[in-house]
């Protein structure tokens, strides 16, 4: 994930010239596509395995913040600290956590690291911010403790230190709630939460298809068999989509991607899915699978509202491509 960064921005002493470095970096980093979340979709192929590695191994969980009261969709999302400055607020363009939120201010306050301590700084927040219930002062830095809350108006985290149990835990159930089991890539709840952020971005292309006769798979081979298609389908997803795309398992034999490209990168991408599945080697029970794919592909435009508008256009085109291949048999 790209954060958004603040260069130099606590070097200076003076408050003056901390807003002042503060709003200079801001208008350099005006595009929203440096916001979108790029955690590869590979990672969540892997996620079970990787989460039991870090417990069997003992590995220390990182420092992280935890959504206790906010949006519904957001609690219990925790956002790990690595970064040397980390903003909060409603705006995507401002900050690396962004909370859909009207009671906050587009950046509500920030955590700066230096070394191996963490500090709390209001932003000189309209609704302020409260470490602990105890309101602090505008650009003054408040150290952090583990288990330290912190109330930016009616939304509330809880700073979770190095080793937290409770962030391995969080991190567990959530990884679990936006992945699809059978796949292994992000199911339709993934896709919920980060929609909006894909929508926002200033290009966005979306593709949408099925497996042609799945029905008969099932109805032939057994479900077993289905079961199998759609997890080598998945797998060759993953191999062909880029870090920043966003898959997931819709639900069913249906798939779609989110991708941060043009609609003619998106095209590309379509036939390549098309032509890998198309050629997989599929066996089970010594007899051959062969997988076809009905696909539809379009993009952002003007009219669309939400990425509901773009995922349907491109579910529509799916559809009569499907039928055109029923009116040639």
């Amino acid at each position: 994930m790209r954060f958004f960064k603040v260069k130099k921005f606590f070097r200076k002493n003076k408050t003056d010239n901390l807003k002042k470095d503060n709003q200079n970096d801001l208008k350099k980093n005006p595009e929203i596509d440096s916001r979108l979340n790029s955690t590869h979709m590979t990672e969540l192929t892997e996620i079970l395995k990787e989460n039991t590695s870090i417990l069997q191994k003992n590995q220390v969980h990182p420092t992280s913040l935890l959504l206790l009261k906010g949006p519904e969709d957001l609690v219990g999302v925790s956002w790990n600290l690595e970064e040397s400055l980390i903003s909060v607020g409603r705006s995507f363009r401002l900050n690396n956590i962004t909370i859909p939120n009207p009671s906050l201010s587009k950046a509500h306050f920030q955590i700066l690291k230096e070394k191996d301590n963490f500090y709390l700084v209001d932003m000189k927040s309209t609704n302020k911010t409260y470490l602990n219930d105890e309101e602090i002062e505008p650009y003054k830095k408040y150290p952090l403790k583990d288990n330290d809350y912190i109330r930016a108006s009616s939304v509330i985290f809880k700073f979770l230190g190095e080793g937290n149990i409770e962030g391995i835990s969080s991190k567990q159930i959530l990884n679990k709630t936006l992945t699809d089991s059978l796949t292994g890539i992000g199911n339709r709840e993934l896709l919920k939460r980060k929609g909006k952020d894909y929508f926002n971005l200033k290009v966005l292309s979306l593709i949408v298809f099925d497996v042609d006769k799945f029905k008969s798979i099932n109805d032939g081979f057994g479900h077993t068999a289905g079961d199998y298609v759609l997890r080598m389908v998945a797998k060759n997803l993953l191999d062909v989509t880029r870090n920043d795309d966003l898959v997931i398992r819709y639900g069913g034999d249906e798939f779609c991607i989110l991708s941060p490209e043009p609609l003619k990168v998106a095209y590309k991408v379509a036939e390549r899915i098309r032509y890998k599945v198309s050629n997989m080697n599929l066996k089970f029970q010594n007899q051959s699978l062969q997988v076809e794919l009905s696909i539809g592909v379009t993009e952002k435009n003007k009219s669309d509202k939400s990425w509901q508008d773009v995922y349907h256009r491109a579910d529509q085109l799916s559809y009569e491509e499907k039928n055109l291949k029923k009116a040639k048999t």
